[in-house]
């Protein structure tokens, strides 16, 4: 499975790549919502991880131009963030998970939706 990873966290980016890549998937990282977009358009991920308060273009936009998109329909998207208001709020996300964050609990999620996805 390919998973976009975006996050301007530079040491939280690392940390979620290397996890998924220790899982035995592909990982795309980007650091905004723009390169988001434009990796989401290059390499049609199976499933996206977003932060929501980015430079040039927020998570809850970006998220909202992903499921404009035909592809972006049916994939599943993470939404993280450190702020507690956010997780009330929907933009089209699937699962939010408040930051900081257990990294178990989060590859628990991740294999749920690898499985939803792949059924």
């Amino acid at each position: 499975m390919t998973v976009l990873v975006v996050e301007d966290d530079f040491v939280i980016s690392e940390v979620l790549c290397e996890l998924l890549t220790a899982e035995g998937h592909d990982v795309i990282a980007a650091g905004n919502g723009q390169e988001g977009l434009e990796a989401f358009d290059r390499c049609n991920p199976s499933l996206v991880v977003s932060d929501v308060m980015m430079p040039k273009l927020d998570g809850r936009e970006m998220v909202r131009q992903l499921r404009a998109r035909p592809q972006g329909r049916r994939v599943p998207i993470i939404v993280i963030s450190a702020a507690r208001a956010l997780g009330q709020e929907e933009f089209g996300q699937d699962l939010f998970i408040e930051k900081p964050f257990d990294f178990d609990v989060f590859l628990d999620h991740v294999r749920a939706l690898s499985t939803r996805q792949a059924g």
